[in-house]
C-alpha cells in the first residue's frame, strides 16, 4: 500500500467535446427516470430499470469506441486491452454531486449517499461487450470536482462521510483536501483506514491522494 502527499498546481485547459462516459452523459440519463420521485412500493423496481437502462445507453458508445480501439489495434499491432468506464469528474463538466441528486439524494453528503454511491458503482462496473480495466468505478475527487469542492465549502460533508460512500464504491477517492496543522496521530489514523479499506477491496495498488490545505489566517487556533 503506497500514499502519496503532494502539492499540484493544474493549469485552466480547454476541454474537448465530452466523451460518453462523462458524468453529464449518466446525469441525463438518469432524468429520464424521474427518480427523484418514485413511490417507495416501485423503488425496487425502477431502479433496477434505470440502472439497465443508463448502462444500455452507455453500452451504445463503449460498443463503438471498442470497436475502433480493436480495428486500430489489429492495423497498428499494438494490444487493446479494454477501457475504464468511470465517470471522471473535472472542473468544467457536469458536478458529480448532481447525479446523486438524480438518485432523489437532498445534497451531496445527506443521508442516501451509500445507497446512491452503490448503485452509480453498480453501473459503471456492469457495462458489457468490452474487458473493463482502470478503476471503472465511482470517483470522488474533492477538488476536481466543483459541486464536490461547493459542498465541502459548506461542510455538508467530509473526509469520514467520503470513507463511509467508499466502502461501497471501491475507494474511489482523489484530491481529499485535509487540514495542514492535522496531528500525526490524525494521519496515522486516516491512512490506516485508506488502507483497510483498499486491502479489503484489493485495489491493484490504488491508494487515495490526499492534499494538504493549511487554514486560512482568520482561522481559530
Amino acid at each position: 500500500m503506497r500514499f502519496f502527499f503532494f502539492f499540484a498546481a493544474l493549469p485552466n485547459i480547454a476541454l474537448p467535446p465530452p466523451p460518453p462516459q462523462h458524468p453529464g452523459f449518466v446525469y441525463d440519463q438518469l432524468l429520464k427516470y424521474d427518480l427523484q420521485n418514485v413511490k417507495d412500493e416501485e423503488r425496487s423496481a425502477k431502479f433496477t430499470e434505470a440502472a439497465e437502462g443508463v448502462r444500455d445507453a452507455v453500452e451504445v458508445h463503449t460498443n463503438v469506441l471498442s470497436k475502433m480501439a480493436n480495428d486500430a489495434s489489429v492495423s497498428s499491432g499494438i494490444p487493446f486491452l479494454g477501457l475504464d468506464s468511470s465517470a471522471a469528474p473535472a472542473v468544467a463538466i457536469t458536478p458529480i454531486p448532481y447525479l446523486f441528486q438524480a438518485l432523489g439524494v437532498d445534497h451531496f453528503g445527506a443521508t442516501g449517499c451509500v445507497e446512491a454511491a452503490a448503485f452509480l458503482t453498480r453501473i459503471f462496473k456492469s457495462i458489457r461487450g468490452v474487458d473493463l480495466i482502470g478503476f471503472s468505478g465511482l470517483m470522488l475527487t474533492c477538488l476536481e470536482d466543483s459541486g464536490m469542492a461547493d459542498a465541502a465549502g459548506k461542510d455538508l460533508y467530509d473526509i469520514k462521510s467520503l470513507l463511509q460512500y467508499s466502502c461501497v464504491c471501491g475507494i474511489g477517492l482523489d484530491c481529499i483536501p485535509v487540514p495542514g496543522d492535522s496531528t500525526a496521530d490524525e494521519m496515522a489514523g486516516l491512512m490506516r483506514d485508506c488502507a483497510t479499506l483498499s486491502f479489503r477491496y484489493t485495489v491493484s495498488e490504488r491508494s487515495p491522494s490526499v492534499f494538504f490545505r493549511h487554514p486560512p489566517p482568520h482561522a481559530p487556533p
